[in-house]
């Protein structure tokens, strides 16, 4: 006789899933709503029904799993308004009828904008090449630790919002999947890494949402910034880690003395 050594999910560690599964969803939807209207497809899922109703309950479950009297930190935005947040990204998404690339272009521009960056390295204090390098290899590293693909053409560089938010998702999806199959050390890897990822990749996001909430005049593009404020403090808080004490502005390197960055470590290899 053989012996199953994996336990399945208690009903306490069932209810301990919900917040990982919640987080799940609204990283992932920003990941739509942050990504090129290149990525059509992308867009197009956020007309999904079944979408749109995971993201309202995971958006009230996670309003109030992190509600806190805890400070909120600068540019962050209370969790309490993850549903006002996502309800309006959906309405504003409608009203446009999901043709969103002007305003897109509008504040991001063709290349990288200096005024709303949606890149992690272009909130860096140094411009030196081999922090920046170092910085992005860092970034890569994690992807290929979980097995996320080489970038492909027409992809957002590695230390894109959309790209970072992504992967949290996947973290999310990873360890939710680990804990209710019973594998708790697949699981606290997923979640060690996620908290790891979060807390040296997810600093600048603040100051970005701050940002493109007052560059656009795009209601689903303020609501998106809205919504990402509020999940940052709601994912800060899920790992115990203290609010910021400032906000970090936008310090980016002059195209001409920007190389080795404008592409992913990741791209052209495994």
């Amino acid at each position: 006789m053989t012996t199953d050594t994996k336990k399945r999910p208690s009903d306490d560690a069932a209810l301990e899933l919900a917040p990982v599964l919640a987080a799940r969803e609204l990283w992932q939807l920003l990941s739509f709503a942050f990504s090129d209207p290149f990525h059509r497809d992308r867009w197009r899922s956020l007309s999904d029904a079944g979408l749109r109703q995971r993201v309202e309950a995971a958006a009230r479950l996670l309003a109030a799993e992190r509600s806190s009297d805890e400070p909120i930190a600068p540019a962050e935005v209370d969790p309490t308004e993850l549903p006002a947040s996502a309800a309006a990204l959906f309405a504003a998404f409608d009203e446009a009828d999901g043709d969103l690339e002007v305003p897109y272009r509008a504040v991001f521009g063709l290349t990288i904008s200096p005024a709303c960056p949606p890149c992690e390295l272009e909130y860096e204090s140094s411009h030196e090449a081999s922090f920046r390098a170092q910085r992005m290899a860092d970034i890569g590293g994690f992807y290929r630790a979980f097995g996320v693909r080489p970038a492909r053409e027409g992809d957002e560089r590695c230390d894109h919002v959309s790209t970072e938010v992504e992967f949290l998702s996947l973290l999310c999806a990873r360890e939710a999947v680990a804990r209710d199959a019973g594998e708790t050390e697949v699981a606290e890897t997923c979640a060690g890494a996620r908290g790891t990822f979060f807390h040296e990749h997810g600093w600048w996001m603040p100051a970005f949402a701050s940002l493109l909430h007052a560059n656009s005049d795009s209601p689903f593009f303020q609501a998106a910034a809205r919504l990402l404020a509020a999940l940052v403090c709601a994912e800060r808080r899920a790992h115990g880690l203290p609010p910021a004490e400032g906000v970090p502005r936008p310090n980016p390197v002059p195209a001409e003395d920007d190389a080795g960055c404008s592409t992913c470590p990741m791209s052209g290899g495994a």
